[in-house]
């Protein structure tokens, strides 16, 4: 069963990427946000996970800079609202057109 919460070491280990540069990315990346608790500890979710393989993949397959990558994730980032977005209206539709169906 999987965790909802990692902590940085874990997710260090996880990925092969020194716990600094988790650090650092957290800086430069808006969509990388763990949670803290009051001592400031980090917890990172799944969907934190994802993000980091994401830039992970934009530093060191397509050799990206910082600027780039940070470019490349946000328009990912623009890409998923949208399809969400039409999904949101395709079920909408959908449910409009069975309560129609019902009333004929």
């Amino acid at each position: 069963m999987e965790r909802l919460y990692y902590k940085i070491a874990e997710v260090s280990d996880m990925l092969g990427i020194p716990a600094y540069t988790i650090r650092f990315w957290e800086k430069e990346f808006s969509e990388l946000a763990p949670k803290r608790n009051e001592k400031g500890k980090r917890f990172y979710t799944n969907e934190d996970i994802e993000v980091l393989r994401k830039i992970m993949h934009l530093r060191y397959q397509k050799n990206l800079n910082i600027t780039g990558a940070r470019n490349e994730l946000s328009h990912t980032g623009d890409d998923i609202s949208r399809i969400q977005h039409v999904k949101k209206t395709l079920t909408d539709v959908r449910n409009e057109l069975q309560d129609i169906m019902e009333t004929l």
